[in-house]
């Protein structure tokens, strides 16, 4: 290759790293109303960085740059060695939070002097975890209707004496816990010993009877309802004995309604 290409080539790659140094120091210097100067003033009173306050998030980044300020207010290229109180910081400004929350300093000094400059920054505490959602809602109660009956026996009487009577009815009472009773229909009857009339009236007696043991257990009278049917509604052959003791009774219905918790 002749000796004035090689001279050629030489000038050409030089002019270019001229060029690109050049815009390299100007976007580096660049700052509204102020000129780029000489890269190594003698004159350089104050090292600024930009920005000069920041507040990032946990592990967030940011890029700082530092210039030079002259007496004359230009803004020139310095060189500065870059350190912070927290988190990690680059050769080239590069700054990386920290995960610890508070106040930090990024400090840039002038590498040929003692000037230097410092930007604050505030690593932020990560906000609140989101609360729980709320638990659903439990489900609303619902209820059932209810229904049954029991029956009393009677010998001959009006009364509540007998035993599995008695018992019959306590029975019954220990049922109605937790029922929201509307109403208990309690209907005495006879078998057809005697007159029509005076059975009604001993059929509802003992209406009246069971209603009166029932109320003693707690029940509330206004729930109650009595009534006496007589000999008209019998159950057996008033024909033999058997028959007529199955028909000297007094039947119950209860009617309510139970909470049920699905």
């Amino acid at each position: 290759m002749p000796f004035t290409f090689k001279l050629s080539v030489r000038l050409a790659l030089m002019k270019a790293a001229v060029v690109l140094a050049t815009a390299a120091i100007y976007a580096a210097c660049q700052v509204p109303g102020k000129r780029v100067t000489d890269p190594n003033p003698p004159n350089v009173v104050q090292v600024v960085t930009s920005p000069d306050a920041v507040a990032l998030n946990p592990s967030e980044a940011q890029q700082f740059l530092a210039f030079g300020r002259t007496q004359a207010g230009d803004s020139v290229v310095v060189q500065v060695m870059w350190n912070a109180t927290g988190g990690t910081v680059s050769t080239g400004g590069f700054y990386t939070a920290g995960s610890t929350p508070g106040a930090y300093r990024l400090i840039a000094t002038q590498s040929a002097g003692t000037l230097a400059d410092t930007a604050s920054i505030t690593v932020m505490a990560p906000p609140p975890p989101p609360p729980p959602p709320p638990p659903p809602p439990p489900p609303a109660p619902t209820s059932e209707k209810v229904t049954f009956a029991a029956d009393v026996r009677f010998a001959n009487a009006n009364t509540v004496n007998d035993k599995d009577a008695q018992a019959r009815l306590d029975d019954l009472v220990s049922k109605l816990a937790g029922v929201n009773l509307e109403v208990i229909i309690v209907v005495g009857h006879t078998d057809n010993v005697g007159a029509a009339a005076a059975n009604q009236r001993l059929s509802l007696q003992r209406a009246e009877a069971v209603k009166k043991y029932l109320v003693s257990k707690g029940i509330e009278p206004n729930r109650i309802y009595t009534e006496g049917k007589g000999p008209t509604q019998p159950v057996a052959d008033n024909r033999t004995a058997e028959g007529r003791a199955k028909n000297r009774r007094v039947e119950i219905e209860v009617v309510g309604t139970r909470t049920i918790n699905r």
